[in-house]
């Protein structure tokens, strides 16, 4: 070995040397404790975010434990989150980072209407922890006159839904909000009409989970291990770096990533797209990120459950998706990404299971699709093969562009899709035709 290579190979031991567990429990922690035993964990995420971590630390946070914070590297040279890991630890259910505040004090405020200060904005409203996208926007109470946020095109910010209250809705007045509607006040009406006092009523203050926005190496080989995000205002996990990376850029962004057998679901502003790009998991400018085998679940605003972006050797695993605004999962400016064994299902009202553009070489293999608008739509400047993949209840199986430049096709099955194959005419289709079940009158054009 070379005096460099010994030397490198000495620096890595000392550096693993140093390497410290550290325990963090919402219920029985204390911030004043030392955070390395079980017996003697920290209590908020505050103190880890500004804690200056080494590469090989693993933070453990308590099962059962949940935090009304966001996760976010803050501390001491930007560097307190490159090499460490985040996981569960002891018995029960996953650690939670809630994005909403639980809110009390609650005054009847006319008729099933009832009211509480809330000076931070809401970005949503959900009752007792309901799966789904929580209670309705309303643009104005209802002894008001105003109007649902437009649709198309869609308004960024604006995600009321319907226009006066009615049951099952929400509405935040703002500082400066109109008559009769009090400065800073949170309005419900819950479904059947009773005092929310009698239930957990969380409104979404927080837009982001865990958060994390570099401009060298400062997250760099970070894990996000089995942790869960609910009810955030647009993403439950988002990591970009400044370095641009994939097809777009020269750099790497950030390397090592990866992020597995995470639950984000509630993420966003409900079912209504106001253009804001909200994802459950965000990772803009990487190099071969790993995401494998999350179960995401009602990912809202301009919306994909995942959404990978300049991110060149990406790999995307056994993850379940399901409801979301804009596509399942979302490959954009990256080349030789794998997208395999995931379960994208139940949104047949808009967007694709798996949608890809301005990338080249994605490989979407052995994924599942179900109960969906689209299976699989292959857009904008890419280039992708399709293998053994099964799509079953789907308005369309395949699109094709618009601007597509080719698709490979080997061994799927569409079934109970109104057109299995569409597009705008653009782009190459090769592969072994015949083990592909098609029947509209476009696929067979492209001679299947």
């Amino acid at each position: 070995m070379s005096i460099v290579g010994s030397i490198a190979g000495t620096m890595a031991v000392s550096r693993s040397a140093f390497a410290a567990d550290y325990y963090v429990d919402s219920n029985a922690g204390n911030d004043a404790f030392t955070g390395t035993t079980p017996w003697r964990p920290w209590r908020t995420l505050s103190r880890v975010n500004h804690y200056k971590f080494q590469p090989g630390d693993i933070i453990h946070l308590g099962r059962g434990s949940m935090w009304r914070e966001v996760l976010t590297p803050q501390g001491a040279n930007d560097a307190n989150f490159r090499g460490v890991t985040f996981e569960p630890y002891g018995t029960g259910a996953n650690p939670v980072i809630n994005g909403s505040d639980a809110v009390s004090g609650w005054i009847r405020s006319g008729g099933p209407v009832y009211a509480a200060r809330e000076s931070q904005k809401v970005y949503g409203a959900f009752v007792d922890g309901q799966p789904g996208w929580g209670l309705m926007h309303a643009c104005c109470l209802g002894s008001s006159s105003c109007a649902p946020s437009p649709r198309k095109p869609p308004m960024r910010g604006e995600t009321c839904v319907i226009g006066p209250m009615q049951p099952g809705s929400w509405y935040w007045s703002g500082p400066s909000p109109m008559p009769p509607a009090a400065p800073n006040t949170l309005y419900v009406w819950l479904p059947a009409g009773d005092d929310p006092a009698s239930h957990l009523v969380e409104a979404v203050t927080r837009q982001i989970g865990i958060h994390g926005w570099v401009h060298s190496n400062q997250i760099d080989s970070l894990t996000i291990d089995g942790l869960q995000i609910i009810q955030t205002g647009l993403r439950g996990i988002s990591l970009e770096s400044e370095d641009r990376a994939g097809r777009v850029g020269i750099g790497k962004g950030i390397s090592g990533l990866t992020i597995r057998n995470c639950i984000i679901e509630r993420i966003g502003t409900g079912p209504f797209d106001d253009g804001s790009y909200g994802n459950a998991i965000t990772i803009i400018n990487a190099t071969a990120p790993m995401v494998e085998n999350n179960r995401l679940s009602y990912c809202g605003n301009h919306g994909n459950c995942i959404n990978v972006q300049n991110a060149n050797g990406a790999r995307i695993i056994g993850n379940s998706v399901d409801h979301w605004n804009h596509n399942g999962i979302d490959v954009k400016g990256s080349e030789d990404v794998l997208v395999k064994g995931n379960s994208a299902i139940d949104q047949p009202r808009i967007g694709a299971a798996y949608y890809t553009e301005y990338s080249r070489n994605v490989t979407f293999e052995d994924n599942r699709a179900r109960n969906v608008f689209s299976g699989f739509q292959i857009s904008d400047d890419a280039s992708a093969r399709l293998l053994n993949n099964v799509v079953d209840l789907a308005g369309t199986g395949i699109y094709l562009g618009p601007h597509a430049i080719s698709l490979n096709l080997s061994g799927n099955s569409f079934s109970h899709c109104p057109e299995e194959f569409e597009g705008d005419g653009s782009g190459t289709v090769s592969g072994d035709r015949p083990k592909n079940h098609f029947v509209s009158s476009l696929a067979r054009s492209f001679g299947f």
